[in-house]
Order: C-alpha cells, then structure tokens, then sequence
C-alpha cells in the first residue's frame, strides 16, 4: 500500500516550459501497510526526446526502503528540455519482487518556434541578363509560439531580392 501522501500528486503537471528553463517538483511517498518495503522507482518513456540524459529525472534513483505505518520519502523530478517536446504523460513506477505499480503520473510539455521554409533550395533555372526570374516561398511556422522574422537584404544584393523584409 505504498502511495503518494497527498491524493493531488497523483498527476504531476510540470507545466508547459520553453527550451532551457526547468522545473522540479517534489511528491511525498507514503508506505500505509504494516510492513516495510524496498522498492525503486522507473519509468519508461514513450517519447523520444525524454529519453536523453537529464531532460526528465528523479530521485532517488537507487533502492528505498520504508518503514511500516507511515514510513515516507519525498520523490524530486526534475523536468529540463533541450527541445521543442509535445504535451505527454509517463507513468512514475513502483518496481518491487518483478512487478510494476503505477504510483503517479507526470504530465508537461515544451513549447518552442519552428520556422521552415516549404523547400531547401530555390531553382531559377537560366535567366537572361537584364531580365528577372521570380519564385515564391512559403515560410511555416509549425511550432508553439508566435514568431518574427527580418531577412538581412544585404545579404541578397544586388542579384536578388526577397519581400516581404519582415
């Protein structure tokens, strides 16, 4: 019967960050049996950007061991995103005798900009001199956030041009 202290942590929101802020939260863990108990903590992420080192963490890592009739621990995951990362829920587990209890969930997200441009090159095939070659492009902004842009024009003179500037 070991559980999270406070019913409320049974969802752990980390919140929507930006690329390099972080945010740690810290859920009490409770054993309510009459026996003491070892077990470690893990989860296993489904998405691939939680899975590199340190962008979502927890202590402690190793073995813990409580008392019966109350023992407790206090349980820190630490969320830190490198990149862009759709909203997600990974299930904190329990790992004792082989099996796995879900003891909590975590849920959070990163949002960020992404700007394409719709194609990585852009042909004008041959132009005679004098004349012009005109060709459109389409900027995407698929991310998260609202986002401006300016182009430095003089890096195009004086062969080409591009509008709008910004």
């Amino acid at each position: 019967k070991v559980e999270v202290a406070d019913p409320k942590n049974k969802t752990v929101k980390l919140g929507a960050l930006r690329v390099g802020q972080s945010v740690k939260k810290v859920i009490p863990i409770v054993n309510k049996s009459p026996a003491a108990i070892s077990f470690r903590l893990g989860f296993t992420p489904s998405t691939p950007a939680l899975q590199d080192h340190g962008v979502l963490k927890y202590t402690p890592s190793d073995e813990i061991s409580l008392a019966g009739n109350g023992g407790t621990t206090k349980v820190e995951v630490t969320f830190s995103p490198r990149q862009r990362i759709a909203p997600f829920s990974e299930e904190m587990l329990m790992e004792c005798a082989g099996l796995s209890q879900p003891l909590f969930v975590v849920s959070g997200a990163c949002q960020g900009i992404h700007i394409a441009l719709d194609v990585d090159s852009v042909p004008f095939g041959a132009v005679v001199q004098q004349s012009h070659s005109q060709r459109k492009v389409v900027m995407i902004n698929d991310g998260d956030i609202g986002a401006r842009f300016k182009w430095d024009v003089r890096n195009f003179e004086p062969d080409f041009s591009i509008s709008p500037t910004e």
